[in-house]
């Protein structure tokens, strides 16, 4: 059986750093923030220089923006200047540190992966499949669970493949319920009990409900009617199957 490797990968991306920045630093003081033009491509550049993923990375975009602050890092220039000489009136130093030091522009993103494909790039059925196997590995609880047609957009071999084996997990620590019109679902999972109901619209919309075990021959052949098509479908598959060369 292929295996599916599931994770949640974590990343930041700056949000409003830039104006709120530069609404505090002043274009007109001399330092690497001079101009108003070449104060935005500067900080630009920085942010384009750094990365989020890790402590380390955050403070070396922070000593970046410091040493910028310090040190006039235009071309031909390398020049000591003081922090609160580039600030904008009514602006402190202190107000400035706060604000990059309390990175609440820094923004998580979190990003759930099937085999590092992004949640968007997986089909409407792999990404429904991905979201139902993330919730049973997170859910603690319990309690009963209920998955109405959980196979649908996905083909037979994904169903078989994928869904099955983390439903199987899951039903290790608690009951899951499934309606599925699938016989990957209600075979491979190895159903306990398998409930039949059909509505008897000849006999004003009687509903009839019967369970059992798939050993059971009258749900077996419920089973195989609804399920696999009837035994006849079933059988001229598998013919049909035996004669094709492997």
């Amino acid at each position: 059986m292929r295996e599916y490797e599931i994770k949640l990968d974590v990343e930041n991306k700056l949000t409003g750093f830039e104006d709120k920045f530069l609404t505090q630093v002043s274009s007109g003081a001399k330092g690497s923030f001079y101009g108003t033009e070449d104060a935005r491509r500067k900080l630009i550049e920085i942010i384009q220089q750094s990365k989020w993923e890790t402590e380390t990375d955050i403070i070396s975009f922070l000593d970046n923006v410091i040493d910028n602050l310090k040190v006039d890092r235009r071309p031909n220039n390398n020049e000591k200047r003081e922090v609160d000489k580039q600030l904008k009136a009514g602006y402190i130093v202190e107000e400035l540190y706060d604000f990059l030091f309390e990175l609440d522009y820094l923004e998580p993103t979190y990003k759930l992966k099937l085999n590092d494909k992004n949640i968007e790039t997986l089909s409407p059925g792999e990404r429904g499949a991905l979201l139902l196997i993330f919730y049973l590995a997170l859910d603690r609880n319990d309690i009963p669970l209920i998955i109405d047609q959980p196979e649908e957009n996905l083909d037979n071999q994904s169903v078989f493949t994928l869904l099955a084996q983390f439903i199987k997990n899951a039903k290790q620590k608690r009951q899951v319920i499934i309606v599925t019109h699938n016989p990957n679902l209600a075979v491979v999972c190895d159903a306990d009990q398998i409930v039949h109901v059909k509505i008897e619209k000849h006999n004003k919309n009687k509903i009839i409900i019967n369970s059992g075990a798939l050993e059971n021959p009258e749900i077996n052949n419920a089973v195989v009617d609804i399920l696999e098509g009837t035994y006849r479908a079933f059988d001229t598959r598998d013919t049909k199957y035996k004669v094709i060369p492997r």
